[in-house]
């Protein structure tokens, strides 16, 4: 069974990890024996076809611990000998510094999932650390305005991850959308934001459809 918090219990971070897979075996068998995988200490465990050159399939685990993510890696190793593991992405999904609110990673994250993934690491150029923080919070609340009150808001799940120290990528961004139509004119628009200035790198870019049980 899937993790579940104690009486009262606050996640305030977790461990994100995003796996890709290319297959040179049956894709149904490799998707059952996924799903077959469980852990009392995994949050969420979520599966992909992908929709990009970088996999076959795209799972996306979370974890308030780091060992159920290393220990689902070896299970699916241990089972198919023709299984590329093609990337993993590590992250940990905690409050932003520019958003003021309530935050609980479980009760964020154990809801029905959307259609669509979209993920993708993400770095800064220096000079943007070097900013007064007040002025990055000016910049970044310009950001979350356009994105909020586009029309098409309300169809999307947005997840800024940190992964300083812990891989080349800064942040993982990480967004649910119903719509791939409607997330592109999401993304064009924000495309004006004054933040992208200091964006250095923000690819490869994961697309996955969620594969339903």
């Amino acid at each position: 069974m899937m993790y579940m918090p104690r009486g009262g219990e606050r996640l305030e971070r977790a461990f994100m990890a995003f796996l890709g897979y290319k297959l040179r075996s049956d894709v149904d068998d490799f998707i059952e024996f996924l799903n077959s995988i469980d852990s009392d200490r995994l949050i969420i465990k979520r599966i992909y076809w992908s929709l990009c050159g970088e996999a076959h399939v795209i799972v996306w685990l979370v974890s308030p611990e780091t060992r159920p993510l290393y220990n689902f890696r070896m299970d699916v190793a241990e089972e198919f000998d023709d299984v590329v593991e093609s990337l993993f992405w590590l992250s940990i999904y905690k409050a932003s510094p520019y958003v003021k609110e309530e935050f609980n990673v479980y009760e964020k994250m154990a809801g029905e999932p959307l259609k669509y993934l979209i993920a993708y690491p993400m770095k800064k150029d220096p000079e943007w650390y070097l900013l007064p923080f007040d002025e990055r919070r000016s910049i970044m609340a310009e950001h979350i305005r356009i994105a909020r009150t586009h029309k098409y808001s309300g169809n999307v799940r947005s997840y800024t991850t940190y992964a300083f120290g812990l891989a080349g990528y800064e942040f993982l961004v990480v967004y649910e959308v119903k719509s791939l139509y409607e997330w592109i004119e999401i993304v064009e628009e924000l495309r004006r934001a004054r933040a992208r200035k200091w964006i250095v790198m923000e690819e490869p870019v994961l697309v996955g459809e969620i594969v339903k049980e």
